[in-house]
């Protein structure tokens, strides 16, 4: 919970207005452990981060709720292999696409998710919501 805080305890504020409480971690941490896959990232036995995303079938997507990163391990492209292995996981999973929100004050997370070939679909406030067709997919 401490790398989630520290990362985006500012966004969250700026973006949203919310606080980040010990109500608003309670809430983010129950949902964390209630719904999707969370996945931990190590190098050797030092922790990272994690990706918490979910499968929806109804939409034949994987949404990504929160990739997170220490912030030592931030900038070095461990983002970009995440992705890389989670667009391969939906194509395994037969899904036409990787989604998720982002608040629209994190550039640095929108900038690499273009980069990765994600594109803008709406905003609502205060987040964005992006798309990326599978490579599956492209003609």
């Amino acid at each position: 919970m401490q790398v989630t805080k520290e990362n985006m305890a500012p966004i969250i504020k700026i973006a949203l207005g919310l606080r980040w409480d010990k109500n608003f971690e309670k809430k983010y941490l129950n949902k964390l452990l209630s719904a999707g896959v969370v996945k931990t990232i190590y190098d050797d036995n030092k922790f990272m981060g994690y990706l918490w995303f979910d499968e929806r079938e109804e939409k034949n997507d994987i949404f990504i709720n929160s990739m997170q990163l220490k912030k030592e391990y931030q900038g070095k492209g461990i983002g970009t292999q995440i992705l890389k292995w989670l667009e391969s996981f939906a194509l395994k999973r037969n899904k036409q696409y990787l989604s998720l929100l982002v608040q629209v004050n994190n550039h640095r997370a929108i900038n690499i998710y273009k980069r990765f070939g994600f594109y803008e679909i709406t905003r609502e406030q205060g987040s964005i919501y992006m798309v990326k067709k599978t490579s599956y997919m492209k003609n």
